[in-house]
């Protein structure tokens, strides 16, 4: 018994230890508004109020495939990627609740992959990548520093903005092919996250903001019957939608994945972000702040951002 009690207080005393640490290389003023928990889980809430313009929703092929520091220096666009591994619906809900209520952007882009996953089936999983993360962040967030720079003033600014660098690649070990032939199956969506997107698209519209559906490219985890699903989603719900799996981006995938066709790398990730920049920026409703002297931290973060993608 007695031993027992040393291994629980050690364990107890090593967390509050970690927290601590934690909290030592974390944003003064994001601790006193936010906590440590959650702006740990949500990284958007480290970001100045009212400056993002585009909210990214989704899992991991979204901060695998768009960096919004290449949409910030082709198109001078705020955009933040809030996603998460495996990401279920209700969380992209939860994820996009709280950022509107910091940000108010004017596009909420969300990869339809989540609306096909099934809530209950993922609750475990998702418990233990979320979950034990927040009861001790630095858990999840062991490299947070590699990801941040300081302005002028030594406020920390997120460099990645929610994107994962990584620049290896790691090819498809025989050719994949045509992996959108078209079928004419559609990919069952389970009941429940009906009701959730509903939730979604009632907040885009009280927050008067343009909700558009991309889907990221994929070899391995999109194909057609996903594709004419979230198509006729899309379309009963009159939300715009670009399939970037069908789009000509010119994705090598011999060289531009790095987990043999499920995620893109840097390189592939990088023609992805500047296409859909382009995308969002034709639509009219985002502003250019590249030379707006109230975003001036977003070139300091462009800055750190190109020393990441350099390290990765």
């Amino acid at each position: 018994m007695k031993n027992v009690l040393k291994s629980v207080a050690f364990v107890l005393i090593f967390v509050l230890f970690i927290n601590l640490i934690t909290i030592v290389i974390f944003p003064e003023n994001s601790i006193k508004k936010y906590g440590v928990v959650n702006a740990y889980k949500y990284e958007i809430l480290l970001e100045e109020d009212d400056l993002i313009d585009v909210l990214v929703l989704g899992d991991s092929l979204v901060y695998s495939s768009y960096s919004p520091m290449e949409a910030w220096d082709s198109y001078g666009i705020t955009s933040f990627d809030c996603a998460e591994p495996a990401q279920v619906i209700q969380g992209a809900y939860k994820y996009l609740k709280i950022a509107m209520e910091k940000e108010h952007p004017k596009i909420v882009v969300m990869e339809p992959n989540v609306i096909f996953r099934d809530i209950k089936k993922r609750k475990i999983k998702n418990t233990l990548r979320t979950d034990i993360p927040r009861i001790v962040p630095i858990s999840k967030y062991h490299d947070v520093w590699k990801k941040y720079g300081f302005d002028g003033d030594g406020v920390v600014v997120n460099a990645n903005k929610g994107y994962n660098c990584i620049s290896r690649t790691n090819p498809p070990k025989k050719p994949i092919g045509n992996y959108m032939k078209p079928t004419a199956k559609l990919e069952k969506i389970p009941e429940d996250n009906l009701q959730y997107l509903e939730k979604i698209i009632d907040m885009c519209n009280e927050y008067n903001a343009k909700l558009i559906f991309v889907s990221f490219p994929t070899q391995t985890s999109w194909h057609d019957a996903k594709h004419k699903a979230a198509e006729k989603i899309a379309s009963d719900y009159g939300i715009e939608f670009l399939d970037l799996n069908l789009e000509d981006i010119g994705i090598s995938w011999g060289s531009e994945t790095r987990d043999m066709g499920q995620h893109l790398n840097n390189s592939g990730a990088q023609k992805v972000s500047r296409h859909l920049a382009k995308y969002l920026f034709d639509t009219g409703l985002l502003t250019d702040h590249r030379n707006d002297s109230k975003y001036i931290s977003w070139n300091i973060a462009y800055e750190q951002y190109k020393k990441n993608l350099a390290k990765s």
